[in-house]
């Protein structure tokens, strides 16, 4: 007997629900952040005006050119940066995407890796049947004596 399955992006996309192509959107934005990546930054983000960023230790930066800008700096920096993802809370508002996270940041290759740890706000707008992203604010937080955060959310 010949099974035939096509699976194209656009079929498995559908199946998914919703929050599961926000998760997977935000996934992707992490990916990209890790391995330098800018263009699959580019479509992750929306490229409005009225988008927002925040890096830890940073100001807002307005708009995708300039959020674009701050990447390239980033990225430029050649430093090796990896995550660890925690309690990662999505939520679904009509056409917007909330998800509330603790990021783990160690930065450093070749040299002694520096830890930092990070809640992030991360929301996206629907566009069609994707989502964009249109803010990213991640501050960094104060560790309790167990190196735990000093609190939970959910």
């Amino acid at each position: 007997m010949d099974i035939l399955v096509e699976d194209s992006r656009e079929n498995w996309l559908e199946a998914m629900d919703d929050e599961e192509l926000l998760l997977m959107v935000n996934a992707r934005f992490y990916e990209a952040f890790e391995n330098g990546d800018l263009h699959s930054l580019d479509e992750v983000w929306s490229h409005g005006e009225t988008v927002r960023c925040v890096h830890p230790g940073w100001g807002t930066i307005v708009g995708w050119r300039s959020i674009r800008k701050s990447w390239e700096s980033i990225i430029a920096n050649g430093q090796s940066i990896r995550f660890s993802l925690r309690n990662v809370v999505p939520r679904i508002y009509n056409d917007l995407g909330v998800i509330v996270l603790e990021e783990e940041i160690v930065f450093g290759g070749d040299q002694v890796p520096q830890i930092v740890r990070a809640v992030a706000t991360n929301l996206f707008e629907r566009s069609g049947s994707e989502w964009k992203m249109v803010h990213h604010h991640a501050s960094p937080v104060m560790l309790n004596a167990g190196n735990e955060l000093s609190y939970r959310f959910n």
